[in-house]
């Protein structure tokens, strides 16, 4: 799979899925928006989506701050 531009081998795919990705790069579901082959993915089936092998993701990260 592709993550953000970059090849990414989780080994066995068949058990992955957003969740676990998000929890191999230590980041929490509420601060990002996933992107799978070009399509946004709700929230709500970041745990039920199992990734495939030649899956392109974007994984786009919010972060606070200003003045």
């Amino acid at each position: 799979m592709i993550v953000n531009g970059e090849p990414l081998s989780l080994g066995d795919l068949s058990n992955h899925t957003i969740d676990s990705l998000l929890d191999y790069f230590k980041l929490s579901s509420t601060r990002v928006a996933i992107e799978i082959n070009e399509s946004v993915v709700k929230k709500a089936d970041y745990d039920s989506i199992i990734l495939k092998n030649d899956d392109k993701i974007e994984i786009i990260h919010f972060v606070g701050g200003g003045a």
